[in-house]
């Protein structure tokens, strides 16, 4: 085993969109509970909050076909944010933020992914 770097200049960002040419073949809102062994919910690591169940909070789930693999399917999951901002409708189809005054949040993975898919065109 090798031992894990903790230099600021060696860290990743985490998992790689998939790659190639996809479509996306179902994509929903809904809630997301973190899951650990015999389906519990998760524990939280951080001090504040040390030993309790992380909450629910509110994804995207999307999946992606390649066009060049045929079979080959991403399921993906991209945060959104806390539960108690949005409502799901329209069988998740729909996202509804319940304080108009407050967009989508900067910091989480599916404005993350909305601006890549914005670059790319």
């Amino acid at each position: 085993m090798t031992q894990m770097s903790l230099k600021p200049s060696e860290a990743s960002t985490g998992g790689a969109f998939p790659r190639g040419n996809l479509t996306i073949i179902e994509a929903r809102f809904g809630e997301y509970q973190p899951k650990a062994e015999m389906g519990r919910p998760m524990k939280s690591t951080f001090a504040n909050n040390m030993g309790q169940d992380i909450p629910p909070s509110m994804c995207a789930f999307i999946n992606l076909a390649s066009l060049e693999e045929e079979g080959t399917v991403f399921n993906q999951r991209y945060s959104v944010g806390d539960l108690s901002r949005y409502t799901v409708v329209n069988d998740g189809k729909v996202l509804q933020i319940n304080d108009p005054k407050k967009g989508l949040s900067s910091s989480c993975n599916f404005y993350a992914l909305l601006k890549q898919l914005i670059q790319v065109g």
